[in-house]
């Protein structure tokens, strides 16, 4: 246990209020209820957290979905309980006993609570920028030849595609 607590040492980590206002699109359906099959209007895209851990706290509106097997599906909301998810960072410090989790937000199905707000509480833990960390797999593909160690502060750069007002998000 003393080995994560060390990587965490520098107050690195968030506490965020994610609000997504409520959907005003009439148009929006489940897809697996909906007759003509129309996509989820998407509130947050398809990511996976970057760091190590992230506890979630929700309000109960529907719309938070994780990848499963190929297969987007509905984290169910159990009142007073947090949705745990594990960061890209945690899976590679494991080799991948502990697998990101990717996961979107999309807009409730029409008629269920589509035109409620949705608003969550995140603590995203996020080791210290100065640790070095090895890349994997699918990650290293898009990197340099030969770069395996990058900190944690340039992973992050990296991931999130950029710094300050170069930075898209898109990476």
């Amino acid at each position: 246990p003393e080995y994560f607590v060390r990587l965490h040492s520098k107050d690195q980590s968030a506490l965020r209020l994610l609000h997504y206002p409520a959907s005003n699109n009439s148009t929006v359906n489940d897809t697996h209820s909906s007759p003509v099959n129309q996509p989820p209007q998407i509130r947050c895209k398809a990511h996976s957290d970057y760091g190590s851990v992230t506890l979630l706290l929700t309000d109960g509106v529907p719309g938070l979905e994780a990848l499963i097997h190929g297969e987007w599906v509905a984290v169910p909301h159990v009142k007073g309980a947090l949705v745990v998810n594990i960061g890209s960072l945690m899976q590679g410090w494991t080799n991948g006993k502990l697998l990101a989790t990717l996961h979107r937000v999309v807009a409730p199905p029409q008629g269920s609570q589509g035109a409620l707000p949705r608003t969550s509480l995140a603590f995203f833990a996020d080791p210290d920028p100065d640790i070095s960390t090895i890349l994997q797999d699918e990650t290293t593909a898009t990197l340099p030849p030969g770069t395996v160690h990058v900190s944690v502060a340039d992973y992050i750069e990296w991931r999130s595609g950029g710094e300050g007002s170069q930075r898209s998000g898109l990476a």
